[in-house]
């Protein structure tokens, strides 16, 4: 096995273990994790909300469900997203040397490793993974020399499109730019377009789902630096435009820069897929940065260092936001109190960031969660739940209260002090104060849980 190899696998299983290790035991980090075991352990794929929600299953779903058959789901999730993250690093660095040079495909796949899509997939247990990872293995058989390789691309590229339509658009674009380098294999690139096609017309798969609530714009979502938990750095994109001005091979990458720009306009999540596209120039862009003669050698060593620093800061502040993203060890624990303390029809009202752990570990109803965000039913459902927060009036908010059938009320430190709430005597934390209707029944970890007396 090359050095290149082991470098580029070693780097991304530790990166993607920092954030692991960080999260106490039996934690995963994120929102999304939370939903794809809640999907994966029921047997009936109900939505477990208040009011009926559209249940997405993807290919991860299916794959945890089996796997839950012999591992522990929690250990598993841990661990799973570690090694099929090395493996499309990886799988990356072999299909870009056959692209571009090898050297620039080395940096391209550190670069990669280091972006903020690749480190929230595969740290948040995002269903996007194996779509791109059954994308970049479909590469990998296809630039093969081979005679048969490449035929055997289909595979993965139609797996992939079952779940994502952007995968199967991504798919498409794999094959076009085929046929633009291989003038020679056109039939085989043109039936294999259609078997896609037809695919992606006969099933129909869903756009590509949000798990994480985001009013940011669309430039706060392209870039990590503004916000966008999957956009890329700054410093990237400068070496991505250096990268496809001197790249040699840069009209091959137009069909795919045009398709993801308008899939990304579409939803910001594709941003995983088009990270790649970005990522294989960009360490073509630094390849030309460094090899670059300078006039001035200091200035160049500082530029060097000023440029390669900012994707590496860009990269550990992702990952200290990953370290602090989802559900505190108080929200689990609560939350396994109400696993154990409640009915199984019980109801619970808290903020939609904590519904998703509401239904997964406690496996009781939440009134909502992040998922809403891509529903019809959302702005209503924002606004029944505003009501019963800031209202003062007793009366007003049972009546919203028994509409949903509520039961408990789950209340954080985070909805406390902002999430919620500004003030320590708002809306219902006022009404909580009477504890004949809203009797305290736990209080620990930072969390209160009342019960609601009909």
């Amino acid at each position: 096995m090359k050095k290149e190899i082991i470098i580029i696998m070693v780097l991304a299983a530790i990166l993607l273990s920092v954030i692991t290790i960080a999260r106490p035991g039996g934690i995963l980090a994120g929102e999304e994790a939370y939903y794809h075991l809640s999907v994966a352990s029921t047997q009936e794929k109900n939505s477990m909300t208040a009011i009926e929600r559209p249940v997405f299953a993807s290919e991860y779903d299916y794959l945890l469900g089996a796997a839950f058959l012999f591992f522990n789901p929690i250990l598993f999730m841990k661990i799973f997203p570690i090694i099929i993250g090395a493996v499309c690093a990886v799988l990356f660095y072999l299909v870009s040397k056959r692209i571009i040079d090898k050297t620039s495909a080395f940096y391209a796949s550190i670069i990669f490793i280091l972006s903020p899509p690749f480190i929230y997939i595969f740290s948040a247990n995002s269903a996007e993974m194996i779509p791109l990872f059954l994308l970049l293995l479909g590469a990998f058989l296809l630039v093969q020399e081979k005679r048969y390789l490449p035929y055997m691309a289909i595979a993965p590229f139609l797996i992939a499109s079952l779940n994502s339509m952007f995968a199967a658009i991504m798919a498409l674009v794999a094959y076009a730019t085929y046929f633009l380098v291989k003038r020679d294999k056109k039939y085989f690139a043109a039936s294999s377009c259609a078997l896609v096609f037809l695919t992606l017309s006969w099933l129909r798969p869903n756009f590509a789902v949000s798990y994480s609530m985001s009013g940011l714009s669309p430039l706060s979502n392209l870039f990590s630096d503004l916000g966008g938990m999957m956009g890329v750095s700054v410093f990237t994109a400068i070496f991505f435009i250096v990268g496809l001005i001197v790249s040699k091979k840069r009209e091959y990458a137009y069909p795919a820069i045009i398709c993801l720009a308008i899939s990304f306009l579409i939803a910001p999540v594709t941003l995983v897929y088009g990270n790649a596209v970005i990522c294989a120039f960009a360490g073509a862009g630094l390849n030309n940065f460094i090899a670059k003669k300078w006039k001035l050698n200091n200035l160049k060593q500082t530029m060097n260092f000023l440029m390669i620093g900012g994707i590496v800061f860009s990269a550990a502040s992702h990952v200290n936001v990953l370290k602090e993203t989802g559900p505190s060890a108080g929200v689990i624990e609560a939350a396994n109190w109400l696993n154990k303390n409640t009915g199984s029809g019980s109801v619970i009202l808290s903020s939609f960031q904590n519904g998703l752990v509401i239904e997964s570990v406690a496996g009781r109803k939440a009134v909502g969660d992040a998922l809403f965000y891509n529903t019809a039913d959302f702005g209503r459902l924002l606004n029944d739940s505003n009501e019963i927060f800031y209202s003062r009036t007793l009366e007003k908010t049972e009546r919203l209260l028994n509409k949903y059938d509520i039961s408990y009320i789950m209340i954080d430190d985070n909805m406390v002090n902002g999430g919620v709430w500004k003030n320590k005597n708002d809306g219902l934390l006022f009404l909580l104060t009477n504890q004949e209707t809203f009797p305290t029944v736990y209080d620990s970890g930072g969390v209160r849980i009342v019960y609601y007396a009909k």
